[in-house]
């Protein structure tokens, strides 16, 4: 494959050139007599002149979004776009905080944030997350704020990511995430992983084994024309007006500190609750199965079987949630959660600890899982469902509280221990 790459959001900019299987790269000084533009275009020629690659074997060019300089991100915009449309290829735009990310993942896993020096005492901040297959999930999107308030924004938001990514309701320690970007310099007191994106960095992710193709990446619009990507543009306003500075306002304009995502605020709000309940939540463990089976058998008519819960665990398509209250395990909720629909496949609580609203927490966590995977999926349809036996009374009425609507019924569909069989009811909810 060949791709030409331009990263022009930080400084130095630069420039790549993958093919083979080999990235040469080559970082660029720009003339103080020339633009951007007039430096980057022969830039490019001159790397595509050295390796005797006609511009025509190209087959994708990838260029930063940023958030990073206005100029340079505009600038590689125009000439990203001006390659694609003249040679007709996909063009892929990349967020360069996504791409720091990503060189990390492979050694790091669990969170990742990355801060970027945006000047004016302020940084750009991007949260991601490396699960145990080395996939790596955008947790918070860009955002510009003062790099004072950087460190404790992020710890706010670790409550709610915790349960969310690591379905724990465990309060965070202090190494529960790690530091990367080029703003090392702004936070000496902490572990802090330098790096400073380059055009390198965006072909490593455009090329990353995921599920679309390299040329999928790159959208046509209606006209047939690969679509540009947006630049990423986080300050709105770089200076004061004529009548601000008249009525005193000095220096820069600071950004305002950002409110914590709603999706994350529900997640944290929560993790409390649990912990307000003296219950921990924790992802289910591949050696807790047998026990998780021994509650599942004691709480239902109808258990899972231990394979059942040994296939859920292997599988990334099920949230599998077990429930502890000091140490001792009560309660586990299984989800599997399809792009139409998520079921709830099985949720039980120990009696001996029914009726203290341990249910409810399970139930509003799995609600969130779904909500999450609505949104993910852009599924404005996403429904979840669930069925129970008709003479599971109190799960019924749970149930309905939560306003789920029967939408059908299953004749026999619960064989029981004694050979006979029972009736099931469809519910369905709207998320």
């Amino acid at each position: 494959m060949y791709l030409i790459s331009i990263e022009n959001a930080v400084s130095p900019a630069s420039i790549a050139l993958d093919f083979k299987d080999s990235v040469h790269p080559v970082e660029i000084k720009l003339d103080a007599n020339l633009s951007q533009s007039e430096a980057m275009i022969p830039a490019i020629d001159s790397l595509l002149n050295r390796y005797k690659i006609d511009k025509n074997q190209l087959e994708g060019v990838v260029f930063s979004q940023g958030p990073g300089a206005f100029t340079g991100i505009r600038v590689a915009a125009g000439i990203a776009q001006g390659i694609s449309l003249g040679l007709n290829i996909p063009l892929i735009g990349v967020n360069s905080l996504e791409s720091t990310a990503f060189h990390f993942a492979k050694e790091i896993q669990g969170f990742i944030f990355v801060l970027n020096d945006a000047r004016m005492d302020e940084v750009y901040l991007g949260g991601f997350f490396v699960d145990s297959a080395k996939r790596l999930h955008e947790v918070l999107e860009p955002l510009l704020l003062q790099k004072d308030i950087a460190l404790p924004y992020i710890d706010s938001l670790m409550d709610g990511l915790r349960l969310q990514m690591k379905m724990t309701s465990e309060a965070h320690h202090f190494n529960d995430y790690t530091l990367v970007g080029d703003a090392a310099e702004y936070f000496p007191d902490v572990k802090f992983l330098y790096h400073k994106t380059c055009a390198i960095d965006l072909i490593e992710f455009a090329k990353a084994p995921i599920k679309n193709s390299f040329t999928q990446l790159g959208r046509k619009n209606k006209d047939n024309i690969f679509e540009v990507p947006l630049p990423i543009y986080l300050r709105k306003k770089v200076a004061f007006t004529s009548s601000e500075r008249k009525k005193g306002y000095g220096g820069n304009p600071k950004s305002e500190t950002p409110e914590i995502p709603q999706n994350i605020m529900q997640y944290s709000k929560l993790a409390q609750r649990f912990r307000d309940a003296g219950v921990v939540v924790k992802p289910m463990a591949l050696e807790a199965i047998d026990e998780v089976h021994e509650l599942d058998v004691k709480v239902h008519v109808t258990p899972w079987s231990r394979e059942s819960f040994y296939s859920a665990f292997y599988n990334d398509d099920y949230k599998n949630i077990t429930l502890y209250k000091d140490g001792k395990l009560i309660g586990v909720a299984v989800q599997l959660l399809y792009p139409e629909e998520s079921h709830l496949m099985t949720i039980g609580i120990d009696s001996a600890y029914r009726n203290k609203g341990y249910a409810k927490l399970l139930m509003d966590l799995m609600h969130l899982y779904a909500i999450d995977q609505k949104f993910k999926l852009k599924n404005e349809h996403y429904q979840q469902i669930l069925e129970v036996r008709v003479t599971n009374n109190s799960a019924i009425e749970l149930y309905k509280k939560y306003g789920y609507e029967q939408i059908g019924y299953r004749k026999g569909y619960y064989e029981l221990p004694d050979g006979t069989k029972e009736d099931g009811i469809v519910y369905a909810k709207r998320i």
